[in-house]
């Protein structure tokens, strides 16, 4: 990992400001700033999710030697998915691209001996990426300044030192403005519905930054559930993939129990499979704002909540519709 601090100085003579350009080839294992810029490129955070994410896919690997041993391919499929999410968030690409190929296997697949050794080539191929992994995080941490507290890209800093049209200093971007729109609301409550604990605190802590009140976060559908019968969050934001209780059964229920918020659907599904998710989830007669891709974008819930706004949406009569899961859509 090759990696470089350059120090930009203020045009205007203001005290310099230190940022960490990290320069990396396409042969890393992990890009750290695809996570900078789900943090809002804060070193501390940074810091805080990559060891988060080491530390997950070294419980995982274990998991899967022990799937693997016990030739249980649901298992397999279940922690492929998982660590494809989590592992695409942080910017280990090559890493989730493995784990699709783990999430892909199919039962019959594993009847005869070559697709035993497929499975067990591919977790192999996820310990050599582990510990390049493990190499590259250590080696950008120990490349780091741990003084320098923003960490940003020269794309950033240019971004914020242009000029609008009338030769005045852009001091906002557009998101930065739906920000502020968000902040005039000081009570409101989001209920953050992920199974992934990694992307789960990363969206919980991005709804904070964004000025949030109250965050509620659950890690799958019971205790959400258990949570939406003693208060009323605002909006949900919802995984459609958990194990257990998916996102459209959870969002069956909550239909019957005449939720009144905003809907966030959260997926790594494509497109089709969000299409007929999204249909389901307005048959059900609930508020669906919009159905985003993993990872998350901050501005994009922006949007979807600024949809909202302060108006009482008329919620349609809940639809007897056919009772489908996530997999069933599929």
């Amino acid at each position: 990992l090759s990696a470089s601090i350059n120090i930009n100085i203020d045009k205007e003579n203001k005290p310099a400001t230190e940022i960490l350009a990290i320069e990396t080839s396409q042969e890393l294992s992990i890009d750290l700033n695809t996570l900078a810029v789900l943090v809002n490129h804060s070193s501390e955070k940074i810091e805080k999710f990559a060891w988060k994410f080491l530390e997950s896919i070294t419980q995982g690997l274990i998991d899967f030697s022990t799937a693997l041993s016990e030739n249980n391919i649901q298992t397999i499929n279940a922690l492929g998915h998982k660590l494809k999410s989590s592992a695409r968030t942080v910017g280990a690409i090559q890493f989730s691209t493995i784990c699709a190929k783990l999430e892909s296997l199919k039962l019959e697949d594993l009847k005869d001996k070559h697709a035993f050794e497929e499975a067990a080539i591919l977790i192999q191929e996820l310990y050599v990426q582990a510990n390049l992994i493990d190499q590259d995080i250590h080696a950008y941490f120990e490349q780091s300044n741990k003084t320098i507290k923003t960490i940003k890209t020269n794309n950033v800093i240019n971004s914020t030192n242009q000029q609008n049209h009338d030769g005045t200093r852009a001091t906002q971007n557009e998101s930065n403005i739906k920000i502020d729109a968000l902040l005039l609301n000081p009570e409101l409550h989001v209920l953050v519905l992920e199974d992934d604990q990694i992307e789960n605190e990363l969206v919980c802590d991005n709804l904070k930054r964004l000025g949030v009140a109250q965050v509620t976060s659950c890690l799958d559908g019971k205790h959400a559930l258990a949570v939406l019968k003693s208060t009323a969050p605002d909006f949900l934001i919802c995984d459609l993939s958990m194990a257990g209780m998916d996102g459209i059964s959870f969002l069956r229920l909550i239909a019957e129990e005449e939720y009144q918020g905003g809907i966030i659907v959260l997926s790594s599904s494509d497109k089709s499979v969000m299409r007929a998710a999204e249909n389901l989830v307005k048959a059900y007669g609930l508020n669906l704002l919009a159905s985003l891709n993993k990872p998350f974008v901050a501005t994009k819930m922006v949007q979807a909540f600024n949809t909202q706004g302060n108006l009482l949406v008329k919620r349609p009569t809940f639809a007897k519709t056919t009772v489908l899961t996530l997999e069933e859509l599929h």
